[in-house]
């Protein structure tokens, strides 16, 4: 499970460089300072996940990159073993 966790965590070791910049990035950081759990939905290969690149990328700017977790639950290794 370890290296699950490392290899969605690539950002501990350097930025996300496979991403475009996309115009809704700046909204949705503002949304960031709320205590409130937010839920972004969209249809399969939208671009959710690359959304959530560019706000880490943006969020290391100020942050440790160790202090940002990124957990992709459709990763096989968390699916229940039935």
């Amino acid at each position: 499970m370890e290296q699950v966790i490392l290899n969605q965590n690539k950002h501990w070791k350097s930025i996300y460089t496979d991403v475009f910049h996309r115009s809704v990035l700046e909204s949705l950081m503002d949304y960031l300072p709320m205590k409130e759990i937010l839920i972004l939905t969209g249809i399969r290969r939208s671009g959710k996940s690359s959304l959530f690149k560019l706000i880490i990328n943006k969020l290391l700017e100020k942050t440790e990159p160790t202090k940002i977790l990124f957990i992709n639950s459709e990763d096989p290794h968390f699916l229940p073993a039935w």
